[in-house]
């Protein structure tokens, strides 16, 4: 974010190889906590009275820490291939590095790079969707078997995870395209806006799923909004 508002707009090999890094695990992390996060949905709903015992803390633990180190596996091959080519631009576009925008500098062909990294995506997402699918599944059938109450209220309990779940596969799929538009000078600020909006879709409406479930938040903003109304009207 500094960077973008800063007048100097560099970063030397190190930090962008370290941006790549840390990037590429975030963006694989998130899938994997989304397929525990269905599990545990699935445990609690299916099979309510042995919830403490199947998600015992020390499984919650190891459901927490697996993602972080499934991510990380994933891109260290991609850091190893980064650091293997030899660079000719200097120039990234985009508002911070990534695995597609640093191969692009490189002299050489990239085309296994990219084909790499399709296929990993590809893999990663589609492997996670069946895992979150079948959960889903299998809450629906218990959902149809009970009484209405208790349907509304697990299905509202589900509702904020697929919410989060298409926030983010839309933002991964604006990057994923964004990243293969190719080096085309007119659409420097498509991809630039592209990139930005990965950042910005779930950093705004993950608080807004999360929080229009809370009574508390709720009230909140309908006192807002209803104090905006009446001050308008009184203006009038």
């Amino acid at each position: 974010m500094a960077n973008i508002l800063s007048e100097a707009k560099t970063i030397s090999q190190v930090e962008c190889l370290l941006q790549t890094l840390f990037g590429v695990i975030a963006g694989y992390n998130e899938m994997p906590l989304l397929a525990v996060m269905a599990y545990d949905r699935y445990i609690a709903i299916c099979n309510p009275l042995r919830y403490s015992s199947l998600m015992t803390k020390m499984r919650m633990c190891i459901l927490l820490i697996v993602p972080w180190l499934y991510s990380f596996c994933i891109a260290v091959p991609f850091l190893f291939q980064a650091l293997s080519l030899p660079l000719c631009g200097k120039f990234i576009v985009g508002i911070c590095c990534d695995f597609q925008a640093y191969i692009k500098l490189s002299c050489t062909n990239v085309s296994v790079n990219n084909i790499y990294e399709t296929c990993i995506s590809v893999i990663h997402t589609a492997m996670l969707i069946v895992v979150i699918v079948y959960s889903y599944v299998q809450i629906f059938k218990v959902c149809y078997r009970t009484s209405s109450g208790t349907k509304s209220k697990a299905l509202n309990t589900c509702m904020t995870h697929l919410l989060l779940l298409f926030t983010y596969l839309l933002g991964g799929l604006l990057v994923f395209f964004q990243l293969r538009m190719g080096n085309v000078s007119a659409l420097d600020f498509v991809q630039l806006f592209m990139s930005l909006l990965f950042f910005m879709i779930p950093s705004l409406f993950n608080p807004l799923i999360y929080g229009i479930r809370t009574q508390d938040i709720r009230k909140a903003i309908q006192k807002v909004i209803t104090n905006s109304m009446l001050c308008s009207i009184v203006n009038i």
